[in-house]
């Protein structure tokens, strides 16, 4: 073994909203989910390698009979195919101790003894490879120096590769929006232990992003949302031989938004679908509709429906909205502060209260001045 693949995010689930549902209930974007996640499960196996699954491979602890039947699948393919595998328990996964139908339970008692379900912070070594797994945990923000210390001390001769697998949000580390997290794991934490690890292997943030040389988040293995539609997705695969991490890019939906003013020439994308095919094959499109009101644009958006479908589009929504001009509202400027307009607001509004009403806003007034 030379290699180690590692993913995380699946979140596994029969209830997307940009999915449908067939005769059986079952959810399109729950069957996409579980082709992407198999295409990993066997390029982990191809290479021989260990798969690394940090954090939510679900989207619940308790799920549907669709769900649990499809997510235990994945844990019997996992038995035949790969030679290890430690998939940590996430935040949209948790374990309550009271809940005898949990699916982290129900894993537990169909996976094989090489394929680890780390629920609490522990270390895993499989063949050489020393895996300190901290799994979504409360307070991980304060706790995380202290785990990484005793992991440290741990450390044996015989591990050859020493690798942190984190679930949970780092300070600065960018969500699926852009913006920065303000609240986790310190990062000056995450970069003192990266000095110790060979690598650290996070989960929980969408968004593939590395932090460090050594540090990456792997991010979301495919697109579910607006949000995902100007990100790549994948896996990673580390290759212990060469200390390398390659990034392999996934083909699954992908999320594309397109403004179509019905007044003014429909742009490309719309009216000319069999250029974009590439493009537009598996994709989701929302399209962003405005037009005026009486204004009948339901021929016309059917013609571009059938078109975008034949140009194999997954699916299609409309976000319908009027675009009349509306009287815009007087505006007054004035050299007052906010207070200061609040408290004449106050005292205009209060002469027209009744007079109990009045001497509870009275008496407002006075702490406000």
């Amino acid at each position: 073994m030379s290699s180690i693949v590692t993913t995380a995010d699946w979140h596994l689930r029969n209830n997307d909203s940009y999915g449908s549902y067939d005769s059986f209930g079952v959810n399109s974007f729950l069957i996409e989910r579980v082709r992407v996640c198999t295409e990993i499960i066997n390029k982990a196996a191809a290479l021989s390698a260990h798969l690394v699954v940090a954090g939510d491979m679900l989207d619940n602890n308790v799920v549907d009979s669709i769900t649990l039947y499809y997510s235990s699948s994945i844990i019997k393919m996992m038995n035949e195919v790969l030679t290890a595998a430690i998939l940590l328990e996430g935040n949209h996964g948790f374990d309550g101790k009271d809940n005898k139908h949990s699916v982290i339970a129900h894993w537990k008692h169909l996976a094989a003894d090489h394929i680890h379900i780390v629920t609490y912070p522990k270390i895993v070594r499989v063949n050489g490879i020393a895996y300190h797994c901290i799994p979504a945990i409360n307070e991980v923000d304060k706790l995380f120096p202290s785990i990484v210390k005793d992991f440290l001390k741990s450390i044996k001769k015989k591990d050859k590769v020493n690798i942190l697998v984190f679930h949970g949000p780092i300070i600065s580390a960018k969500f699926d929006s852009g913006f920065k997290a303000k609240t986790g794991v310190k990062f000056d934490y995450v970069r003192k232990a990266a000095k110790r690890y060979d690598h650290v292997v996070c989960g929980d943030f969408h968004r593939y992003q590395k932090l460090l040389k050594n540090v990456w988040y792997t991010g979301s293995p495919l697109q579910t949302s607006l949000r995902d539609k100007n990100q790549e997705k994948g896996y990673q695969v580390i290759e212990l031989d060469k200390s390398k991490v390659r990034f392999i890019k996934l083909h699954g939906f992908r999320f594309i938004e397109v403004e179509w003013d019905y007044n003014k020439t429909i742009c490309p994308v719309l009216s000319k679908p069999e250029m974009f095919q590439a493009t537009l094959n598996n994709a989701i499109v929302i399209i962003r509709l405005y037009y005026k009101a009486k204004q009948d644009y339901r021929d016309r958006l059917n013609e571009v429906r059938k078109k975008l479908e034949i140009n194999g589009v997954f699916a299609i929504f409309v976000d319908k909205k009027t675009k009349d001009i509306k009287k815009k509202r007087a505006t007054i400027s004035a050299n007052m502060s906010f207070q200061q307009m609040i408290e004449a607001y106050v005292d205009h509004k209060r002469n027209s209260l009744p007079a109990r009403k009045r001497r509870v806003v009275e008496k407002g007034l006075l702490y406000l001045r």
